[in-house]
């Protein structure tokens, strides 16, 4: 169970380096007028995920079961910012407006995310989620 976990966070993983890929190169640092996503959040998102992998993969391999409440707390809070992160993503729905002929409209990174990785990612992460804390604290009990 835990290896299946560790498959689906690489998936999660991958799926998160592509979306914090597409921000990055359609301006993410650039000018907070033309994004929604603050420039830290992204970066502390994947810094939690990563550092809580790095954590799991010291769990799994050295058997260090002290560091199972530390893992799920990493991936908690590396939940809760990507759940603000898609609540913003999704804001773009509410806010795109037909703009006049001709107009230089500038659109948000987040607005050229594909709505398939975002839900790959999103869907993964959840399942990441919850096969943790089964392998962990149900299965390893």
């Amino acid at each position: 169970m835990k290896w299946v976990t560790l498959v689906v966070w690489l998936i999660t993983a991958v799926g998160g380096f592509t979306l914090l890929g597409i921000w990055l190169q359609r301006g993410g640092m650039g000018s907070p007028v033309t994004r929604r996503f603050p420039k830290a959040l992204p970066w502390l998102h994947g810094l939690l995920a990563v550092a809580s992998l790095v954590l799991f993969l010291v769990y799994l391999f050295a058997d260090a079961d002290a560091l199972k409440p530390v893992v799920l707390i990493g991936l908690v809070l590396t939940a809760a910012l990507g759940i603000a992160m898609f609540v913003m993503w999704l804001g773009r729905m509410r806010v795109r407006q037909s703009p006049a002929i001709g107009a230089d409209v500038a659109s948000a990174p987040e607005d050229h995310f594909p709505n398939a990785v975002v839900a790959l990612h999103g869907i993964a992460a959840v399942a990441t989620l919850i096969l943790y804390i089964v392998a962990a604290f149900i299965v390893a009990s």
